[in-house]
């Protein structure tokens, strides 16, 4: 072989050992990043307590739409219940005037009845009357002349006279009464009818009412229906940020304790946590018949002044939600009581707490030193002036802090 050709094959050989080399080295980089979880998209506490806050104001808004939802229901399903009522109430009115039209109707069949034998009572009269006329001038005067032309006497004579004047007068009363009767019950019957006319036209508003009530009842189960519909749809969103956010929530646990056992083997020194104020206006145990956990750093001047870290660790908590930076004897409600309010998780179970802050000056996740300003002081939350309020925990129980700083 010539030494031409041994030169190009070690060359060649050293530029594949080369490459390998470099493509091992880029493997080896690669694997060691995934070993220790390094991702481009991994979130910070801050990025995910950020995300659980969102999370947390989505769900405070779907259980209100909720709540209102069912406030919606509550209303269609007890106007339901008045409707309902109101039909029923309806219902029986429109049959006891049908009661009443019956009863209208028999009285009016009845008075037919009367008036049609009054009408035949004053025909057969009136026949009668006729009739004895008519055979009176058949006979030329005899019957009459004959009555007359039996009396005895002249006396007699003026008698039989008054006789015959009274039976034609009979006979003109008799008809007057029958027609005076027969007036009468077509009065009566025109007002039955007056009345039954008015009973029919109450009846047609009440069948008009019954209508238009059952129209709003169904018009309000529609309504109901598409708000049960519209609070499934709540519910399903719910449900489905309801564990969104204890994922989010078993993320930030596993978060803090990661964070927090990089704080090696703390020893539990703290410092004064606000440098030049040293009165303590109340302090660790009972008071005013509750329990105080920690103890109240107060001061004539010491408002807007800094708070610093009492020990170095990782901020897990930085709560800065409350705006009420003045006295008050009730709480605000903002931060549980605490106002404005950081935890920083120091390691081996030790965790402290600084409340009322006016402002914060670090996040959630941060990493912060001994002495570090983390935030100045204020008096918001549950406080009647300027003070800070700090807490030491161990393990999760409250302690005396005084048994760990002292100014």
């Amino acid at each position: 072989m010539k030494k031409s050709t041994k030169k190009m094959l070690v060359r060649a050989v050293s530029r594949v050992t080369t490459f390998v080399m470099v493509a091992v080295m880029s493997v080896t980089y690669i694997s060691d990043n995934n070993e220790y979880g390094i991702t481009a998209s991994a979130k910070t506490l801050a990025e995910m307590q950020a995300e659980q806050k969102k999370i947390q104001s989505q769900l405070s808004s779907i259980n209100s739409k909720l709540s209102s939802t069912k406030n919606q229901i509550n209303q269609q399903k007890a106007y339901q219940q008045t409707l309902t009522q109101k039909i029923e109430l309806t219902e029986e009115n429109i049959i006891n005037i049908t009661e009443q039209i019956n009863l209208l109707e028999e009285e009016i069949e009845g008075l037919n009845k009367s008036i049609e034998a009054q009408e035949k009572a004053i025909d057969d009269g009136m026949n009668d009357f006729k009739n004895r006329l008519r055979a009176m001038y058949i006979s030329d005067g005899d019957n009459y002349a004959a009555v007359l032309a039996g009396s005895t006497s002249f006396y007699d004579f003026l008698a039989r006279m008054e006789l015959v004047e009274r039976v034609a007068e009979h006979d003109d009363q008799m008809i007057d009464e029958l027609n005076f009767m027969l007036d009468e019950l077509e009065t009566t019957k025109a007002e039955v009818e007056a009345d039954k006319q008015l009973a029919d036209a109450a009846k047609a508003e009440l069948e008009q009412q019954k209508q238009e009530l059952n129209d709003s009842y169904a018009q309000s189960e529609s309504q109901q229906a598409s708000l049960e519909k519209q609070q499934q749809e709540y519910l399903k969103n719910k449900a489905a940020l309801d564990a969104e956010s204890e994922k989010m929530e078993e993320q930030i646990r596993a978060e803090i304790q990661r964070l927090a056992s990089l704080g090696g083997n703390f020893d539990g020194t703290f410092i004064w946590p606000v440098p030049g104020y040293s009165y303590i206006s109340s302090g660790y145990g009972a008071r005013w018949g509750t329990f105080h956990k920690g103890i109240d750093i107060a001061g004539g001047s010491i408002a807007g002044k800094p708070i610093v870290a009492a020990a170095s660790g990782t901020v897990i908590v930085a709560s800065a939600t409350c705006s009420h930076n003045y006295g008050k004897w009730s709480s605000c409600g903002c931060g549980g009581g605490y106002g404005n309010y950081i935890m920083i998780d120091h390691g081996n179970g030790y965790v402290t707490l600084y409340g009322h802050a006016k402002s914060l000056a670090v996040s959630a996740g941060q990493r912060v030193t001994m002495g570090q300003t983390i935030a100045y002081v204020g008096t918001t939350g549950y406080s009647t002036g300027y003070h800070l309020h700090f807490e030491v925990r161990k393990n999760g129980q409250h302690t005396n802090p005084i048994q760990y700083v002292s100014y």
